[in-house]
């Protein structure tokens, strides 16, 4: 249910129909329909009314008020026990229904303006190869079950734009940050894997840095807007 009404936030793109709240006026609160719904559950005033946290002669007076909007009594007395009339089976029924619906509502509403449950449209430029990056964009969250990830593959110097008109909410880049506008935080380091011939110098060293190759000359697959040979 909540997964329903969360796609249906997300998906609404027309103005939601008006509905004047004058028309659907029936004289019942939703107090009416708690109270009606605990009287079912513990069948007497009394219990009613502990469990709600009210005096008793609220609740009579409060299930008195409904049978007199509706104009039919939905409970009566059997053995000691208030069970539901008929007509009060139905209405009951219904108003679980209501009220379920409701509550699931507000709670998605909740989880959205919370940052728990939506949708987070990522952008990112380049390969995925990288596990953590392929992970992260694509791979569903356990721990966040009702947040939706979008990847948007971006041009690098599109990233910019894209985060200020809001088009992403999120920018996976590589390089400086500091063009970028909002927080930014590293996420993990890449090993660059370099090819060398076998008699080259640094062929013999288990690790190289970047200082290493300061003064080589790459051949790269690919276009990097601040990748430079030297």
């Amino acid at each position: 249910m909540m997964r329903r009404i969360l796609d249906e936030i997300e998906s609404i793109s027309e103005p939601v129909p008006l509905l004047d709240p004058v028309t659907v006026r029936t004289g019942i609160d939703r107090v009416h329909l708690e109270i009606a719904l605990a009287l079912q559950l513990h069948g007497s005033f009394r219990r009613a009314a502990q469990a709600l946290n009210m005096k008793t002669s609220t609740v009579n007076r409060r299930i008195r008020d409904l049978e007199f909007q509706l104009g039919c009594p939905i409970f009566e007395r059997q053995k000691r026990r208030l069970v539901p009339t008929p007509s009060g089976q139905v209405f009951l029924r219904y108003s679980g229904e209501i009220l379920a619906s409701f509550h699931t509502l507000v709670e998605a509403v909740r989880r959205m303006a919370d940052g728990k449950a939506g949708q987070i449209t990522i952008g990112y430029y380049g390969p995925v190869s990288h596990r953590a990056l392929h992970n992260l964009l694509f791979e569903a969250d356990p721990a966040w079950p009702d947040v939706r990830r979008v990847p948007v593959e971006l041009p690098h110097d599109r990233m910019k734009e894209a985060l200020v008109t809001g088009r992403v909410d999120l920018a996976i880049f590589r390089g400086n940050p500091d063009e970028i506008p909002g927080k930014a935080a590293p996420l993990w380091t890449e090993r660059l894997f370099v090819v060398l011939p076998e008699d080259h110098p640094l062929a013999d060293l288990d690790l190289l840095r970047w200082p290493d190759l300061a003064e080589e000359t790459f051949l790269v697959s690919g276009h990097h807007p601040r990748l430079r040979t030297h």
